[in-house]
């Protein structure tokens, strides 16, 4: 094949994969933009990016959280713009009419994630929504009624194939374009600036990657599994998985036993025995849909009554889950747990009178459904959890007087330890995920003025010192106060004296940040100590000032709940080197509420006016 046809051949294919999934290409495009730009976004783009999220917003100034909120919508948006094309596809509809539903769907999408409290625990509504539109993808093109489960096993083979294809390509062109770069480095100390590694790997895994994936994604949805493509998975299967399955089901039904025999209740981690069983069992019958290894004896028995063998398992997850939510409460994790109950409930259910060539099908089918409905409404992961830990709260307080018809009772109140510790438990919950604020209402109104007025560092301390309970954490004996501080940023500056004005800079025992200065390229590193609460600035290697931010929060005042009463903090400073103001805007950090002397500082975020910088 000569080169002009090899390029007539991609670009042919890159022109028919453009016109066949426009819009996750865009979205594709945009996850990768943003991931390079972070927080850098010029003012032009960030009006293009909320145009294409449908989000209004004014604020031309870009904080980590729009960036994640961003990726969060781009992904979802990619995803879900696939699977409508391949859905639309597999049942021959007019293309242009999914225009009519993918549009408006994805700003239903966009607007969600953007009104949803963003979250960093492993699992959220967000994760929810994404990873449903995802596993939707396997699913979408082969729901037309007479597709069977051989046709739903080699698209979704053969795509599983292509994504692994692709990454492999992605990574293999990373490495390699690295390997040049850092010759051209080492040899001919020729490096086109800083963070062209990282962002290489940016352009690789975030578009090179999907679009690869994109152009692979296969036309034909009634192709039916060879016995070359199933070979692999053969032997795997039958002399390995199965077996080890068919192992972990006579421990599991040997513990059922024990438990009745002994007349106890299951121990709270079977659970997560049971869901990861349960998710292991059903992903092993879908692998082995093909003929050729369902055909083989051990498989074949499987297959056949996997799903009879699974009851028991479920009703032991049923019991123990339900033991757990009345011991605990509800959870993210303990929710994600009743949503493999009822995935493996209705998984058996469906086996019983559903036909066995699509019974596949339609069982892989209910999981993405259920993943999305638990991304919104009342019953959602983000809200029904919450819900519940509030209500088991309330019920708590209630038995032990400290609220009445909904209302907190002033005074001082003894719970006993296990009450203590629970009440203790559902605030750090509250405050951990952000939805401390739903207390309000309990409180009177100058109670609820002086805690919630900043809810970003609220404390379940601060919470139980007004209910008036002892905060007390499980096997904790003691508690280190906390104290924090949130300023106003001035809405102007004169910098008439100074030569730069550094904004927003945030940073933690753990987190340096770095300014590159744009006239003269000296770079300025600002760094923290935590434990003696010192703060430095580097020009380049060298210090050239350090303050001493243990030493104010010694002699400032802290009010009850910790917050720092001084309405203004700027620190004036001097040196051989520079002179200028520290402006601080937030603070964060651990006092003994005994002698209210400083412990530890966690977290700071600052701005800096610089006059008068030393250029040796």
């Amino acid at each position: 094949m000569s080169l002009a046809v090899y390029y007539q051949r991609i670009r042919y294919e890159f022109f028919q994969m453009a016109k066949r999934f426009p819009l996750a290409i865009l979205c594709s495009l945009a996850f990768c933009f943003v991931s390079i730009k972070g927080e850098t976004i010029d003012p032009v783009s960030l009006i293009i990016l909320r145009a294409f999220t449908l989000n209004m917003g004014t604020n031309s100034v870009v904080s980590s959280i729009n960036v994640v909120v961003f990726l969060q919508t781009f992904f979802c948006g990619m995803c879900w713009f696939i699977a409508l094309r391949l859905f639309w596809e597999g049942q021959r509809y007019r293309q242009w009419i999914s225009y009519l539903v993918a549009i408006p769907v994805y700003f239903f999408i966009s607007y969600y994630i953007r009104t949803q409290t963003l979250s960093f625990f492993p699992v959220n509504g967000i994760w929810t929504l994404g990873a449903g539109l995802f596993l939707l993808t396997f699913c979408a093109p082969v729901l037309r009624n007479g597709r069977t489960d051989l046709q739903f096993w080699s698209f979704s083979y053969r795509l599983w194939v292509r994504i692994s294809y692709s990454f492999v390509a992605a990574l293999i062109l990373f490495l390699g374009v690295m390997a040049i770069l850092s010759c051209l480095d080492y040899l001919f100390s020729i490096r086109f600036y800083k963070d062209q590694y990282k962002d290489l790997a940016t352009v690789a895994f975030t578009f090179f990657f999907p679009i690869l994936t994109f152009a692979g994604i296969d036309r034909n949805f009634n192709e039916e599994p060879t016995e070359q493509s199933t070979k692999p998975i053969y032997y795997l299967l039958g002399y390995l998985i199965v077996p080890l399955i068919f192992i972990y089901s006579l421990i599991l039904y040997a513990y059922i036993i024990k438990i009745i025999v002994m007349q106890s209740l299951p121990r709270g981690g079977v659970v997560y025995l049971v869901s990861s069983y349960g998710c292991v069992g059903i992903l092993t019958y879908l692998v082995s849909i093909p003929q050729r290894i369902a055909k083989e004896r051990l498989v074949s028995f499987f297959r056949h009554h996997f799903f009879k063998i699974l009851i028991f398992p479920a009703i032991l997850l049923a019991v123990g889950i339900i033991y757990r939510l009345k011991q605990y409460g509800l959870t993210e994790s303990r929710y994600m747990v009743v949503l493999c109950l009822i995935w493996f409930s209705c998984s058996i259910l469906l086996s019983m009178i559903i036909r066995r060539e699509f019974f596949a099908k339609v069982m892989y089918t209910t999981l993405p459904c259920l993943l999305l409905l638990a991304s919104v409404g009342p019953w959602s992961i983000n809200n029904l959890p919450t819900f519940e830990q509030i209500h088991t709260l309330e019920k708590i307080l209630e038995f032990n007087h400290v609220m009445k018809d909904g209302h907190h009772v002033p005074g001082k109140y003894t719970l006993n330890e296990e009450d203590k510790i629970r009440v203790s438990g559902i605030l750090d919950y509250l405050c951990t995920h952000q939805k401390a604020h739903q207390l309000k209402p309990w409180f009177d109104k100058k109670t609820s003025k002086r805690l919630f007025e900043n809810t970003k560092n609220l404390q379940a301390l601060d919470i139980a010192k007004a209910m008036g309970v002892k905060y007390q954490k499980d096997g904790q004996i003691s508690y280190t106060g906390s104290f924090h501080y949130e300023g106003i940023s001035p809405d102007c500056l004169a910098l008439k004296g100074y030569d730069y004005y550094i904004p927003n800079v945030w940073i933690d025992n753990k987190r340096k940040h770095s300014v590159k200065l744009p006239q003269d390229s000296q770079m300025l590193t600002f760094s923290l100590d935590n434990s003696t609460g010192v703060l430095r600035v580097n020009k380049n290697s060298k210090e050239i000032f350090k303050v001493s931010i243990a030493e104010m929060i010694i002699a400032t005042d802290l009010n009850e709940s910790g917050g720092i009463i001084k309405k203004d903090m700027t620190i004036p400073f001097i040196s051989e080197e520079v002179s200028g103001v520290l402006m601080i805007q937030r603070l964060s950090g651990e006092f003994s509420p005994e002698t209210k002397k400083f412990k530890h500082l966690y977290s700071m975020q600052f701005s800096l006016l610089i006059g008068a910088l030393n250029t040796r």
